[in-house]
């Protein structure tokens, strides 16, 4: 009877302990998409960003019936651009020449609902670049570039509610739309400026928060572990009262 008591009084204990080491797993995970949209020869139109970014596929797979908790989108332009300054005049020189190219970069997609979330948090990105102070020799052209144009930051978005919109066994749908403004002034001469090779391309990134169905919080497994190892204390000492 004593080795009954000794047994379970273990089998209660070491349950316990199982319990508290299970309990800080988090029984979640993340899964993560990035891809890199190369610079064009000129502004993008709808560009497909390739390789596509899949939706959360809870259907079928390795994550068949899990749920997605969270989704993180970050979107970052980029570009490249060449300035070119002339000065027609045959014997005055431009100088304090000034030329600058700024593209914005916006992330859209083909998928009407994703495309609506995209505008409503303005997922685009200004990049430029830009000389100044500079002098053009009378009836000549100078060029600048190509340079990258620098990002200006970036959007970063996470969404907790209506993730419906991002399961499934399709893709994200994600484009590229962008659009240049081009500024320049000099001093005297005969002066014009302009941009060729302007191109944009974007860095997009996609975080897939998710966690197991029906499975206990942490929280409640540490609970339910301090229960046992009471359960366990109140049974040795009636055990060893009824000695």
């Amino acid at each position: 009877m004593k080795a009954i008591r000794n047994v379970t009084l273990l089998s209660i204990s070491l349950l316990a302990l199982a319990l508290f080491a299970a309990a800080p797993a988090a029984y979640a995970g993340t899964i993560t998409y990035s891809t890199t949209q190369a610079n064009a020869s000129d502004n993008l139109n709808n560009e497909t960003v390739i390789p596509v970014i899949d939706q959360f596929n809870n259907v079928t797979g390795p994550y068949a019936g899990d749920l997605l908790n969270s989704v993180t989108i970050t979107f970052v332009g980029t570009g490249m651009t060449t300035l070119t300054a002339s000065d027609s005049d045959l014997h005055n020189p431009s100088t304090n020449v000034g030329v600058s190219s700024t593209t914005t970069v916006t992330l859209d997609s083909s998928i009407s609902s994703i495309n609506a979330l995209l505008t409503a948090n303005s997922f685009q990105d200004s990049v430029s670049y830009g000389v100044s102070g500079q002098t053009v020799a009378p009836n000549s052209t100078q060029t600048w570039g190509p340079h990258t144009m620098n990002s200006a930051g970036g959007t970063t978005d996470t969404f907790n509610s209506g993730l419906g919109i991002f399961e499934g066994t399709g893709d994200l749908g994600f484009e590229l739309n962008s659009s240049t403004f081009v500024s320049s002034g000099a001093t005297g001469g005969s002066f014009s400026a302009g941009q060729t090779n302007n191109g944009s391309g974007g860095i997009v990134t996609v975080t897939y928060d998710y966690s197991l169905p029906n499975v206990p919080e942490p929280g409640s497994l540490t609970l339910f572990g301090t229960g046992l190892l009471g359960l366990a204390g109140m049974l040795r000492r009636k055990f060893m009262a009824s000695r």
